[in-house]
């Protein structure tokens, strides 16, 4: 029994507790009294902060049995288990920051939820996607991979068309769905092959068996490269296989959209890591360069878009694609530089700090009765003063300017591009860049140098919405200054 604590409950723990949240959930909702759901919010939240609870707990003790499960002897489940599940600092970093993501969205989610009290199955299918993002960043098989990425991804596409009677609501979700099928579809297939030809799902086993000489040329071999890096380019919104993002993030409730920007961006990045700093690294001649074009076009192509955008929505939709490609540059270097991760991880936190904090001011603009405009925008900055700094370090982050956090992630991300593949990757990146400015500036104008005359100010319907942004912004305040203190596990 102690053997299957050590082994099993503990390691886990962090990924029961929001499993147990989840299960509670569903029970309670099949009670329908009015009273209790106030407590249903309470369970919600108390998921995630118990899960928090567990990260510090096996990122603070030393010794913990499963870092050594070579000495078990329990049940062959268990044995199994020990690798198929991957507990080190890098599970312990997202699952830090999966815990911290869902606890701001479910802080301004509050707001949205309040409207949609009929359908509480909101939190339940919240509480899920997570448990499928830890799954997903933990896996030392593709087996257990591909499980976690659809826990994650099919509660997702319900809850991106959650306002049925809304037409871009629903044609977000199909979009989401059919183009998330279809990189499924692709991932299966390249684990196909490779199971085929090595016959293990074991990631450090593939990884050992790609290394031998003989394999690296192997057709078999490129062609599940091939797929896995489209399927991989799906989940992330790599260009060329970008097409269904700006929808999605247009059409799912604003709320949802911060959600899917952060929490899911962040494990899906996750899952490259697993894959290309993983599975594939011996590869990594056939692909660094080929990842790193991408990166580049993706910049391009993201900044270019949102500049034709009038809807702050689909304008972050857009930028969002442009920021991808910077960490898929952090993902290309990885075979020359194990501490890229570090980087990508910096970066996918305080990006999704950025995107979280932008779209629960959105989220509050909406709840005004105002469209995502630039328009709406003018004079903000005066009538909601901490309103308006907010939002403005959110842009200044996210368009890199120095000294925000978003400067210093791009910074580290083009400091490893330069140290392992030259300066050309770097250089395009900076030029494609650029062109964001434009749009990002764009919205500080409107904000404090646009005529505010017969404009409002924002009444706040929800201080938990309120809390939510101030956090965000105080986070990315707090990561310029201490930019080591993201990685302390």
């Amino acid at each position: 029994m102690n053997a299957i604590y050590e082994y099993f409950f503990l390691p886990l723990s962090p990924v029961l507790a929001l499993v147990f949240a989840g299960l509670l959930l569903i029970v309670l909702e099949c009670v329908s009294e009015e009273g209790l759901k106030p407590l249903k919010s309470t369970v919600a939240f108390l998921g995630p902060l118990i899960s928090l609870y567990y990260v510090f707990q096996l990122s603070f003790t030393s010794g913990l049995a499963f870092s050594d499960p070579s000495s078990l002897t329990g049940p062959v489940w268990l044995v199994e288990f020990t690798k198929i599940y991957k507990l080190d600092g890098m599970t312990l970093n997202f699952f830090w920051a999966i815990d911290v993501f869902l606890l701001l969205t479910l802080l301004f989610f509050h707001s949205f939820y309040e409207e949609w009290l009929e359908r509480n199955e909101l939190l339940i299918l919240i509480e899920f996607i997570s448990v499928g993002m830890m799954i997903l960043v933990s896996a030392n098989d593709l087996l257990m991979l591909f499980l976690g990425l659809e826990l994650m991804s099919l509660p997702t596409y319900v809850i991106v068309g959650f306002r049925r009677e809304n037409v871009k609501s629903c044609e977000a979700a199909l979009k989401y769905f059919l183009f998330g099928s279809f990189g499924t579809v692709l991932l299966l297939l390249s684990v196909a092959i490779l199971y085929g030809q090595f016959g293990t799902l074991k990631t450090g086993q593939l990884q050992f068996l790609l290394a031998q000489t003989s394999n690296l040329s192997n057709p078999a071999v490129l062609v599940s490269l091939g797929l896995m890096l489209a399927a991989v380019g799906f989940k992330i919104g790599m260009t060329p296989f970008q097409m269904w993002l700006p929808d999605a993030y247009e059409g799912a409730p604003t709320s949802i959209t911060g959600f899917m920007g952060s929490a899911v961006k962040l494990a899906s990045f996750g899952l490259a890591i697993r894959i290309f700093g993983g599975v594939f690294l011996p590869l990594a001649e056939k692909w660094m360069g080929l990842m790193s074009w991408f990166a580049v076009i993706s910049i391009f192509v993201g900044n270019l878009c949102a500049l034709r955008q009038k809807n702050l929505k689909r304008l972050f939709a857009y930028s969002s694609i442009a920021h991808a490609g910077f960490i898929i540059l952090g993902v290309a270097a990885l075979p020359k530089d194990a501490q890229s991760q570090q980087m990508i991880y910096y970066y996918l936190v305080t990006y999704g700090m950025m995107f979280l904090g932008v779209f629960a001011f959105l989220n509050l603009m909406e709840q005004n009765g105002k469209s995502l405009e630039f328009s709406n925008l003018s004079g903000l900055g005066f009538r909601n003063p901490v309103l308006g700094i907010a939002l403005a370090i959110f842009v200044f982050s996210a368009a890199g300017i120095p000294p925000t956090a978003g400067f210093f992630a791009k910074y580290f991300i083009l400091f490893e591009s330069v140290k392992t593949q030259g300066v050309l990757f770097a250089v395009l990146a900076v030029i494609s860049s650029a062109m964001g400015i434009y749009y990002y500036l764009k919205v500080i104008v409107h904000l404090y140098m646009q005529d505010a005359s017969g404009g409002s100010k924002l009444a706040v319907q929800s201080t938990s919405t309120y809390i939510a942004i101030l956090i965000c912004a105080a986070s990315l305040l707090f990561f310029s200054i201490f930019p080591g203190r993201l990685g302390v596990f």
